[in-house]
């Protein structure tokens, strides 16, 4: 009788740990959209005013759009009657908005350099011209 307790015990906590292993280690997120990683505006203006010498009132100014802009991206991305293709349209146009509103506010030098940091950074070449992704193209030996 006392193996039997022992052997029933030992099944029902080896049954809960796999139950609880199984949920805790769920491969795929869980359907619907998840929330953005949360924007540090304060940082962001912090190494735009060391990047661009933001005067004080350009770093409020930029502060203002930049909360703004992402409210309007927050409201995007959680809009769940847009399909997630429309939903990545609307957020690139929100961002171009927020790089002309920005460059608005800064000089014409600033307003250059930031365009050209806030272009987004092309592809990597794809494998099937040749080249294995992040590697440049080798002349071949033929």
């Amino acid at each position: 009788m006392q193996i039997r307790k022992l052997i029933t015990g030992t099944l029902f906590t080896a049954i809960v740990l796999i139950a609880l292993n199984a949920s805790a280690q769920f491969p795929f997120p869980p359907p619907g959209p998840t929330a953005p990683p949360a924007r540090n505006i304060q940082a962001e203006v912090a190494q735009m005013t060391q990047g661009y010498g933001l005067s004080e009132d350009q770093a409020t100014k930029v502060t203002t759009i930049l909360q703004e802009e992402t409210k309007k991206s927050e409201k995007v991305f959680n809009d769940t009657t847009l399909t997630m293709q429309q939903r990545l349209t609307r957020l690139q146009s929100l961002k171009q908005e927020e790089v002309s509103r920005v460059s608005a506010v800064l000089t014409p030098e600033k307003k250059q350099k930031y365009q050209a940091d806030a272009q987004p950074t092309p592809p990597a070449q794809s494998p099937a011209s040749g080249a294995a992704p992040g590697l440049p193209n080798l002349p071949s030996n033929q």
